[in-house]
């Protein structure tokens, strides 16, 4: 994998003297690797609309050491998380008479949403 660094617009002189341009593009060879990833969780229903959650997942680095910088520091392989939510789903309608969009394959349509939700969760990656 190649970071690509495209810098347009400089006004350093010195700098532009150097590259021969107010622009710049190149690339930093990170050499990352494919990544796999484990997830494993339970939810357990209280009430209707109460679920309690448990999960933890694993991921190796696809970060060689050799090309690792405070940037680019996707490093994180272990967490554990912990969840409660409590979910309330009100309906929202909405028609369209005749849509501005292209083709009109809109006109007369209708959208109906009904989504909220409250969550508390808590999160430790080591």
């Amino acid at each position: 994998m190649v970071l690509p660094v495209s810098l347009t617009n400089g006004t350093n002189a010195v700098i532009n003297s150097i590259v021969d341009s107010t622009s710049l593009n190149d690339g930093v060879p990170l050499h990352w690797k494919d990544q796999y990833a484990f997830h494993a969780g339970v939810e357990r229903r209280l009430l209707e609309s109460t679920v309690l959650r448990f999960g933890f997942a694993h991921a190796n680095s696809p970060v060689p050491s050799s090309t690792l910088t405070p940037l680019t520091a996707a490093i994180l392989s272990n967490e554990v998380s912990t969840g409660f939510s409590y979910g309330f789903r009100p309906e929202a309608n909405q028609t369209v008479g005749q849509s501005s969009l292209l083709a009109g394959e809109y006109d007369n349509s209708s959208v109906h949403v009904g989504t909220q939700s409250l969550s508390v969760g808590y999160s430790f990656h080591f």
